[in-house]
């Protein structure tokens, strides 16, 4: 058998077991057929089967435990999030781009948030926004303001009860630096935003889930104007 022929089998089986897993056939923690018995099933060299339980790996569908065979396991998000991190940084998406992303996923966010929210949440959430106004009044300190805000908009996709609001916002976390924390050069900047995340809470406390998604994309929008502003210069 030739090496491409050997690859593409090893495909095959690969794709077979990727198909039952992420349809849920398999669970995390079921085992997989050992190497010699899936050899045997399809007659296939022992070789085609390794390639395709490492590529399996590879792709952090399953575990291989030394001696105790192949296992699914659950998928790793923070491992999915870095690596759409770096695929961020190695395609050059510019600031202004992922900030556009941002204004319209997270507006339509906070809607979800302020509707769906318990009080308990929202009390929470209030806690966050006093912290955020102590950080500027007690320390001035524009790093720690700025990852207060992320915390902020963390825990808005949190509220959302949807998943994919919490990945998203989690790989942005991962994608903003030190860097960005010079919107926040100047009183002024920190009091706008202050402002902006007062009128939040009382469109949350109200339920008014439309208005709380406009406040947040405005909010969102004026950071990428300061952006485009600073790689300007």
């Amino acid at each position: 058998m030739t090496v491409n022929k050997k690859t593409r089998m090893a495909e095959q089986v690969y794709q077979r077991f990727e198909k039952d897993i992420l349809s849920r056939v398999l669970k995390p923690g079921d085992r997989l057929p050992a190497e010699r018995e899936l050899q045997e099933e399809l007659g296939v060299s022992r070789w085609t089967i390794r390639e395709a339980y490492r590529i399996l790996r590879q792709k952090g569908l399953v575990e291989i435990r030394p001696g105790g065979g192949t296992f699914v396991t659950i998928i790793d998000i923070d491992l999915a999030g870095t690596t759409i991190n770096m695929l961020i940084r190695q395609k050059g998406v510019s600031s202004g781009h992922l900030q556009e992303f941002r204004e319209t996923i997270e507006g339509r966010c906070a809607s979800y948030a302020v509707e769906r929210a318990n009080d308990d949440q929202i009390a929470h959430f209030k806690t966050l926004v006093a912290e955020l106004n102590q950080s500027h009044e007690t320390y001035g300190d524009d790093l720690k303001f700025y990852k207060l805000e992320l915390e902020l908009h963390s825990e808005l996709a949190r509220m959302s009860q949807n998943p994919l609001f919490e990945w998203f916002t989690d790989t942005f976390r991962r994608s903003a630096t030190e860097a960005g924390s010079k919107q926040l050069k100047g009183a002024q900047k920190s009091i706008e935003a202050l402002e902006d995340w007062a009128d939040f809470v009382i469109a949350m406390e109200h339920r008014e889930g439309v208005k709380a998604s406009m406040i947040l994309t405005n909010h969102i929008f004026k950071y990428r104007r300061i952006l485009s502003d600073l790689e300007g210069k």
